[in-house]
Formats: C-alpha cells, structure tokens, sequence
C-alpha cells in the first residue's frame, strides 16, 4: 500500500502503540516462544517477532486534532519444521493468534485518551521466505 496522499501518524504515537501492542501480543497463552521481539529474531533458526510494515497513517481527522489511525504490521514465526505437519502447525499458531486479537475483548492499553477500536487480519498465514539452513518464515499481516 502506498503512502501517497495519506497523512503519516506522528511517530511519537506510533512508537507507543508498537510498545503497547507487542506487550500485549506477549499475552498470547499458547505462542511457541517465550517471548515475541519487535523487528528482529532472538536466534537466525527460531523465534517471533513483529514488524512494522509501513508508516502508520491517519484515517481520519477531527477538531481539536484528534485523528484516527490504521498500523499496519505483520507476525513472523521462524522454526525449522521438519515436516508438512510442522509448516502447517506454525500457520496454525499464527492463525491462532490472529484470531485472538481480533476476537479478544481487552485490546492493547495506550495512554491517555487514545484507544485501539480493533485489530483485524488482512491475511490468512503462510510461508514467506524459505533458507538454505532449514529455516523457514511463515507470517501475518495485521491492522
């Protein structure tokens, strides 16, 4: 998606709905990990983290400089499955959690007045990058 013509979030909002969203993302009871990083793999063989996809951008604006924002992010698990069963089940587990954050009442705590309205797939998951060491990344894509 292209930023052309959309009016970019202010980053110092962005950087603490990225703090807010990856601790409660850490509350996900079943993740493989025992914790999910922000943009960058704990080991280069396994682990979770979330990426920013792109600038955060308003989707609406109101008086008084109140605005509404979409943050377009993606999950990335990497594991080296050591089967078809095992590619399906880190899908499974991405799935999983995104249909936790859709679905779960108590969304991310950000401060003062601003609040997350929802949390929404834009895909389902699957593989994206395969290496030459086993490992594979498999992802979703989240507002």
């Amino acid at each position: 998606m292209e930023l052309k013509n959309k009016i970019p979030a202010p980053v110092g909002d962005v950087q603490k709905v990225a703090r807010a969203l990856l601790s409660w993302l850490n509350g996900f009871p079943d993740k493989p990990v025992k914790k999910i990083a922000f943009e960058h793999l704990e080991s280069e063989d396994f682990g979770m983290t979330v990426l920013s996809m792109q600038a955060a951008y308003k989707t609406k604006t109101y008086l008084r400089g109140r605005y509404q924002a979409q943050y377009p992010f993606q999950i990335l698990y990497r594991a080296q499955p050591s089967s078809d069963n095992k590619r399906l089940e880190m899908d499974e587990i991405l799935n999983q959690i995104g249909a936790w954050a859709e679905t779960n009442p108590d969304k991310p705590e950000l401060e003062g007045n601003a609040k997350v309205l929802k949390i929404t797939r834009d895909s389902s998951a699957s593989m994206t990058n395969r290496y030459e060491g086993g490992a594979e990344d498999h992802s979703i894509t989240m507002n």
